[in-house]
Order: C-alpha cells, then sequence, then structure tokens
C-alpha cells in the first residue's frame, strides 16, 4: 500500500474475476427473462447496458 498505483493495480487484478461473473449473470438473467417490463428496458438504455457487457 506504500505505491497508490501498486495499491489500485491489485485491487483491480481481484475484482476482475467478480466484474466477469456478474457480467455473466446479467447475461444468463437477459437470456431467461422473456418479457422484461418497460422499466428494466428504459435503464438499459439509459446505461447502455449491451455496450457495456460488450466492453
Amino acid at each position: 500500500m506504500n505505491n497508490p498505483l501498486g495499491f489500485i493495480a491489485a485491487s483491480l487484478k481481484q475484482a476482475k474475476p467478480t466484474v466477469a461473473d456478474i457480467v455473466e449473470h446479467v447475461k444468463l438473467y437477459q437470456e431467461s427473462l422473456s418479457n422484461p417490463g418497460n422499466e428494466i428496458k428504459d435503464h438499459a438504455e439509459e446505461i447502455d447496458l449491451n455496450y457495456s457487457l460488450e466492453d
């Protein structure tokens, strides 16, 4: 923790698998949800969910 950049890099390395798991979970949820409500659709567009999942 003496080096802030090293601390950030280590934290990101630890977070990467968790974020990948969450992205995979969201994709599975999208596949199983046949008719999402307007609120879900609007929020997905607002946050540009498809772009975020691809990126």
